[in-house]
């Protein structure tokens, strides 16, 4: 057969077909890992940001209406829960009682996937933006299950300044 210039002649060899499969699975076993330390810097990142832009637009809100406003957490999207992980949302609490009562203005709702542990390190478990700006100080820590450098940081002045962090020194649970 050498020599062979047929169509019925091209192909691959046993011993070309098990080589290029080794290298395929050599980089496969590199590239999957880097892969998935990716996506879970992205998810985290993701999450980080659509807080970040809802602590910004209660601030200006509350700045802007002379009102308090609240960021809380919420796994509905339409009352106020326990659990910063499911999600969050932002209101004008004109009535200045912390809760979320009918007539009052829902600015901002972010629902999530419980792949990212969200907390809030803080002397209450909301964020209240007083008419001036000012907040007590917290920390919100989103903390990845599997890959513990993909830790974020969202630090809270008490005048309202926030800082990102990379949660190098997050423990999380």
């Amino acid at each position: 057969m050498a020599g062979c210039r047929s169509p019925s002649c091209t192909g691959f060899t046993l011993i070309e077909l098990l080589i290029a499969v080794a290298v395929l699975a050599i980089v496969a076993t590199i590239g999957v890992p880097s892969f998935q330390h990716f996506m879970e810097n992205q998810r985290i990142m993701e999450r980080r940001d659509a807080l970040l832009s809802g602590l910004s637009l209660a601030r200006e809100t509350a700045l802007n209406q002379l009102q308090p406003v609240v960021l809380c957490p919420s796994s509905d999207g339409s009352s106020c829960g326990t659990d910063w992980t499911t999600g969050w949302l932002a209101f004008v609490d004109s009535d200045r009682d912390s809760t979320l009562d009918s007539g009052e203005t829902i600015l901002a709702v972010q629902q999530n996937d419980t792949r990212i542990s969200v907390s809030l390190s803080g002397a209450s478990s909301l964020v209240t933006f007083l008419p001036n700006g000012f907040v007590n100080s917290s920390t919100f820590n989103f903390c990845s299950s599997s890959i513990s450098s993909s830790n974020r940081q969202i630090e809270i002045s008490s005048v309202g300044n926030l800082t990102l962090g990379d949660g190098s020194a997050i423990t999380c649970s």
